[in-house]
């Protein structure tokens, strides 16, 4: 069979952006420009479902290793989000010799991800940045996320191939590649969130990586999802980086405040709150799709994918824990908030009664 391996590494830069902007970016960096993107609408897509447009173009130099050059092809959505995607083709390959490849080549991920990041240090001066967000959106970066294509089977029905090589698809997902001996646990783990539509076709989604099976070889539509499903789980490692990181540390430095009694004035204190409340709404807007899926896939085939991935992903854990540590940060400002002000007006009634005093004695 053949194999194509889909290397996907995603980068937020920094603020929304307008058509005019990208291509003005894109102009100032070596590459050429591909064709429109557009999904497979072969498998009950509605006519009215409208997908994010990303701008394409292949950056240059292409990635290369030894002897061999693989392509690399970029997308930059409207949300801010650039999409890297380097492809290693290996024509008639078994399962085996794909997971002894892999065992033989281990730094080809960082050396993947080392290549993206020069790609991304040569676009990112050219974007604007949104200065409210910068603090919390420049550290963004996902990990090298891998996508198995594989076409040309010499299965009919793809069950029965997932079936008889659930040792080999186990330990190329789990990234143990010269390991056979899984449990009957693991192995089910592994494979439990697949999707099919046609019986000669497969999406297996884990948290490492996938394995997609089509003999036809049409896999656009399925990276498509999964590349909006890393995005989202970008944003939300960026928003929980930012939380525990900046946020802990502005708590840390006023820590020093709250062991003063008499507690007037607390530094930022009206634009932290401020600055929580805006990214609560962020953070709502941003993963909106989590709540709202069927409204843009409705009960269709891509649908299956989006769930199966975001439960692979543990997206909605995630975004509950997020939630969960903004509401105890939020009411942390609030009951400092209170604080500062009862000691304002315990300050008011001291003085005030200063004045009475100071007024009776002068009178």
């Amino acid at each position: 069979m053949d194999i194509k391996i889909e290397y996907l590494i995603f980068y937020d830069l920094g603020s929304e952006l307008s058509y005019e902007e990208i291509e003005g970016a894109l102009e100032k960096i070596p590459r050429e420009n591909v064709e429109e993107y557009s999904l497979d609408e072969e498998k009950e897509t509605p006519d009215y479902i409208r997908y994010p447009e990303p701008v394409l173009f292949n950056p240059r130099p292409d990635f290369t290793r030894g002897d061999e050059t693989y392509p690399v092809t970029g997308k930059i959505f409207k949300s801010g989000t650039l999409s890297l995607r380097v492809t290693v083709t290996l024509p008639d390959t078994s399962l085996d010799e794909l997971n002894e490849f892999l065992a033989e080549n281990r730094s080809l991920s960082e050396e993947i991800r080392h290549h993206c990041n020069e790609i991304h240090r040569q676009l990112k001066p050219h974007f604007p940045v949104d200065i409210s967000r910068q603090e919390f959106y420049h550290s963004g970066q996902s990990e090298v996320y891998p996508v198995f294509c594989l076409s040309s089977t010499d299965f009919e029905d793809t069950a029965r191939m997932v079936d008889q090589n659930s040792e080999e698809i186990t330990a190329l997902l789990n990234r143990r590649y010269r390991q056979r001996n899984f449990s009957g646990e693991q192995k089910e783990i592994t494979l439990n969130n697949r999707v099919r539509f046609y019986n000669n076709d497969c999406s297996i989604i884990h948290w490492n990586g996938s394995l997609l099976i089509d003999n036809q070889g049409q896999f656009s539509s399925v990276l498509f999802i999964l590349e909006l499903v890393n995005i989202q789980f970008l944003n939300l490692m960026v928003y929980d980086d930012y939380v525990d990181n900046f946020l802990s540390d502005y708590m840390g430095r006023i820590d020093r405040f709250l062991k003063v009694r008499l507690l007037l004035h607390v530094p930022g204190l009206r634009n932290r709150i401020s600055e929580i409340t805006r990214l609560r709404v962020e953070i709502d807007r941003i993963t909106e799709m989590l709540d709202n899926y069927e409204k843009y896939f409705g009960e269709w085939y891509l649908a299956r994918i989006y769930t199966r991935a975001c439960d692979a992903f543990e997206m909605e854990r995630w975004r509950e824990l997020l939630q969960s540590r903004l509401e105890k940060v939020t009411e942390l400002y609030s009951m400092l908030e209170e604080e500062v002000n009862r000691s304002r007006m315990l300050f008011l009634n001291v003085l005030t009664l200063m004045l009475f005093i100071l007024w009776f004695v002068i009178g």
